[in-house]
């Protein structure tokens, strides 16, 4: 389909994910952002598909359904988030293979890679940090595509998972501070 006659609705779907990407990333919940995040995933997904874009679109919708399971699996052990990410990880492979549209998709899909092992197997500093990096590989995907709202949404984003990166490594910090010292502080 071509939507090149409503270049509203694509800047429309790009604006509400990028409102509720930067929301999620702003949270100092895991579990609000991982569902913001998935809630702006799947405008990212309609925009991608808007635009032509189809790797991506694939990509995101994956990213959809994983968002979602990782809220699911966020208190479960290590393992268990372990093999959903080694799922999901098949899972955009497999994706990724049935649209791929030249080496422009590489950056979709290292994108999608990073955001598995970020949302399953991360939490708190390291998770944002991971998610920063999958920030970095959408923005690229955004200028292979000349999709460049899309891009400018991604260094938006990058500058709220870098404030909410400060604030998470800040906030553990202050909780290993205010462990006691020693024996005498407990008393």
């Amino acid at each position: 389909m071509d939507f090149s006659d409503t270049p509203w609705l694509v800047r429309l779907t790009g604006l509400v994910a990028l409102f509720l990407n930067i929301g999620g990333l702003l949270v100092a919940s895991d579990v609000r952002l991982k569902f913001l995040l998935t809630a702006g995933s799947v405008f990212w997904g309609l925009q991608n598909w808007l635009l032509g874009a189809y790797t991506a679109a694939a990509v995101t919708s994956v990213s959809v359904v994983r968002q979602a399971t990782s809220v699911k699996l966020h208190y479960r052990t290590f393992k268990v988030r372990g093999l959903a990410a080694l799922f999901f990880a098949v899972l955009t492979l497999s994706a990724v293979l049935l649209v791929w549209q030249g080496w422009a998709d590489v950056f979709s899909l290292c994108a999608a890679l990073t955001g598995t092992v970020a949302t399953f197997l991360f939490s708190g500093w390291r998770l944002r940090l991971a998610l920063l990096l999958a920030t970095v590989f959408w923005v690229a995907s955004g200028v292979a595509y000349s999709a460049w709202e899309q891009a400018l949404s991604g260094c938006i984003s990058a500058s709220a998972a870098l404030l909410g990166f400060y604030r998470s490594t800040r906030k553990e910090q202050q909780q290993t501070t205010d462990l006691p010292r020693t024996l005498k502080d407990v008393r």
